[in-house]
């Protein structure tokens, strides 16, 4: 039998606490997951968490007690900290075979392919974009979601051909084997379509995506099941839990919400709280609207349109966008040339001929195409019937969770424009698709949130603002890879558009983007499948993970205070923009020594050490501190390579001895201020 809530807090000296425990329920997401597997992972994770809290013991729900299914459920006794006795996890385990019940499955899928436009393309920071009452006027307020999806349609294109140009490296298979010659076309494409076929395949095998999607999405019957469900679960709670907060993730978001929303059941209103982690509200509540009359034929009519309008644009602007990249590309090299020979000459680079010779002319024919599209795809958008997520019991706090790099969860903010909805972004290490079943491994903050939210204001404060700075964290790593990805990207493509002077140049430059991305994309694909084949058919697991294991440091004591400056950005600024600006010139100019018909071992010297100290100079003005300690290490190595510059360059030799002394300085400063101010703050736990 349970003991009463009213007994417990009567033994505890805490005057804040509620006569009462607390409940989690825990809902998975796709996929074909076990019984009692998300209570052991999801509901382990937040068991662990709380269990660092002094004073909280658990009763029981080991793992071994879950996995033998001693026990279907976990219960810990709450310690002073909280404002509850005890804390009562269950899941609601709902995966099943549903493909007798659905049929033309393949079909299904094939008719909303287009939809993976949605997860691709975009994120939470187009939000904007898409209210309806905005319209699609909120496009051209923000330029950004221009050019992210440019970017991202260029990266698809690029996966896309990277399985191209690896089945043309196959071509001599079939030969070998069977003595076969096969055209490197041919081939080509067809490793493309067999490779597109069996990620489907797998996706739909790993995931359930055409059983499970399809039943939230379009399979009354089969939902009111999943619903009925999530009711049992409550419902079998001890009746001392008065307050119980649902944890989805995944599909389990959407899951959730239709319960929450729905008339028929009583027993939701023990809820009072929703957590969506990385939901798939958004998605599937598109999917949902799309099965109502012509709103599917209408979605296919606006990714034509849209896919259209943006490349129409993209050609509309190729020859401003070409004039632009050889101008500033060409001002650089002028101005490393003249920092290197301390002199201005009249045929290196031919800036000034550049900027004079542009020709700002715009293809009428693809503006005209841009805004007709444009137009009808704000005319097919209004007539959608479209509905957005109802509200659910004013009683009960929503928040959704979800990292910008999630391909699942950063779209509901897109797609769901609910004030009742708290957004927060969270930011964990890994790749688009990694980070989406991440988020209650040990370098993720969600545990800590959760677990705060049932203990003190003052644990919920530290652990929002922890999660906040990794985010933060997150995504300056990402910014800074981004920079020396398009560092590698831009002279590649400068050097490939200009080697031969027949053809359309914007056209070229496009092809050199496309190229490089091309190759780097290949390389990633054969590190991942590399991994995925050790890991899974060797059985070997890799413990190496620098980054996940320096975010797990963090949310377990250490001070990450310290990876943030404690200085304004405009000290930051006036610091590293003239670094930036001196090793960016210096490092085209080498960069074009290089790609010349005569090089020297000096330009290659100088490439590699005007290339650290730019990388140092966009941590300082992003404001790194001691993560820019790596810098300095490299700067100390290049330390032996300023006598060969020396050499040469002189002058750039003690100048890059002076900076490196001003960020060494600027480190020590920052190392000084966070010691001094962490000395007054805890630890988060």
């Amino acid at each position: 039998m349970y003991e009463s809530g009213i007994e417990l807090a009567k033994k505890s000296k805490n005057k804040n606490k509620v006569q009462n425990d607390h409940g989690f329920l825990v809902i998975h997401g796709i996929g074909n997951q076990k019984e009692y597997e998300t209570l052991r992972k999801y509901g382990g994770a937040l068991r662990d968490k709380v269990l660092q809290y002094e004073g909280n013991h658990l009763e029981y729900g080991s793992d071994e007690e879950i996995e033998y299914k001693n026990k279907k459920s976990i219960k810990i006794n709450l310690g002073k900290k909280s404002k509850y006795n005890n804390l009562y996890i269950r899941e609601t385990h709902w995966a099943q075979n549903y493909s007798t019940s659905l049929k033309n499955k393949f079909l299904w899928v094939v008719l909303r392919i287009h939809l993976i436009s949605i997860l691709l393309f975009f994120d939470n920071r187009d939000k904007r974009i898409f209210k309806r009452e905005a319209g699609f006027s909120g496009f051209f307020r923000e330029l950004g979601t221009f050019f992210r999806f440019f970017v991202r349609v260029l990266i698809f294109a690029a996966s896309l051909q990277s399985i191209y140009f690896i089945g043309n490296l196959l071509t001599t298979l079939p030969y070998i084997l069977f003595q076969i010659s096969l055209s490197r076309e041919f081939f080509g494409i067809l490793i493309l379509i067999l490779a597109i076929l069996l990620f489907f395949v797998y996706i739909n095998g790993e995931y359930s995506l055409a059983n499970d999607v399809r039943v939230a999405a379009a399979n009354e019957a089969e939902m009111k099941d999943i619903l009925d469900r999530i009711e049992n679960s409550i419902k079998e709670f001890p009746p001392s839990v008065k307050s119980i907060t649902i944890i989805a993730h995944s599909q389990g978001g959407y899951l959730a919400y239709k319960y929450l929303s729905s008339p028929k059941y009583k027993y939701k209103n023990r809820v009072k709280s929703l957590k969506g982690i990385g939901s798939g509200l958004g998605a599937i509540n598109l999917m949902h609207n799309l099965e109502k009359g012509w709103n599917l034929i209408f979605s296919w009519i606006l990714f034509i349109l849209g896919i259209s309008s943006a490349f129409s644009i993209l050609f509309a602007i190729r020859n401003i966008f070409y004039s632009l990249f050889l101008t500033v590309n060409s001002c650089f090299s002028l101005l490393g040339y003249y920092i290197a020979k301390l002199k201005f000459s009249n045929y290196a680079f031919d800036a000034e001929n550049i900027i004079y010779r542009t020709e700002y002319n715009i293809d009428l024919k693809s503006v005209l195409l841009f805004v007709l599209s444009f137009t009808v795809m704000a005319v097919v958008y209004k007539s959608m019937r479209y509905k957005d997520a109802d509200n659910i019991s004013l009683n009960i706090n929503w928040e959704e969770y979800s990292s910008v790099r999630d391909i699942v969860g950063r779209v509901t903010p897109i797609l769901i424009q609910n004030d009742q909805i708290q957004y927060n972004e969270v930011g964990i290490p890994g790749n688009p698709l990694s980070v989406h079943t991440s988020y209650f491994e040990k370098f993720s903050t969600i545990p800590n949130v959760l677990v705060a939210e049932i203990h003190s204001e003052s644990d919920l404060k530290k652990a929002n603002n922890l999660q906040f700075s990794l985010n933060k964290i997150a995504l300056r790593r990402k910014y800074l890879y981004s920079v020396i990805i398009w560092l590698i990207i831009s002279s590649y493509a400068y050097y490939n558009s200009n080697r031969n002077v027949n053809g359309d140049m914007p056209i070229k430059l496009y092809d050199s983007f496309l190229n490089i991305l091309t190759l780097i994309i290949t390389v990633l694909i054969g590190y991942y499948a590399s991994i995925y084949i050790i890991c899974n058919k060797f059985k070997f697991k890799f413990k190496f993970s620098p980054v996940k294991n320096k975010f797990a440091s963090y949310i377990y004591g250490k001070h990450y205070e310290w990876q943030f400056s404690p200085f304004s950005t405009v000290y930051k600024f006036i610091l590293g923009f003239p670094v930036f600006l001196y090793s960016a010139s210096l490092f085209i100019f080498s960069t074009n020594n290089i790609k010349g018909d005569r090089w020297y071992v000096i330009d290659i010297i100088l490439f590699f050490v005007s290339l650290i100290y730019l990388l140092a100079s966009i941590a300082i003005i992003s404001g790194h501190t001691l993560y820019g300690i790596k810098y300095i290490i490299y700067g100390v190595i290049s330390l032996f390579f300023l006598p060969i510059i020396g050499l040469v360059y002189v002058h750039i030799a003690l100048t890059y001895f002076i900076i490196l002394c001003f960020i060494i300085t600027y480190i020590y400063l920052c190392w000084k201020k966070n010691n001094r101010l962490t000395k007054y703050s805890l630890n988060v736990y």
